[in-house]
């Protein structure tokens, strides 16, 4: 077993697989998954304000439509 995996190739340089295993793959995906989170977080925000604005003004709207 250990043979085996001793027989596998370190990745090449010039491989791109190589850029993929290294440190700065590594760190822009984390920093681009952060930061996709912190806008999906951020829009679900102002989707929530927009949404509860709409009903404030539909109830507003309700009650001089029922008066």
């Amino acid at each position: 077993m250990l043979a085996q995996i001793a027989e596998i190739p370190p990745i090449s340089q010039h491989s791109p697989l190589f850029f993929v295993h290294s440190a700065s793959f590594c760190r822009y995906f984390w920093y681009a998954f952060y930061h996709f989170r912190v806008f999906c977080h951020i829009n679900l925000i102002l989707a929530v304000k927009h949404i509860s604005k709409l009903v404030k003004e539909e109830e507003k709207y309700n009650v001089r439509k029922n008066d």
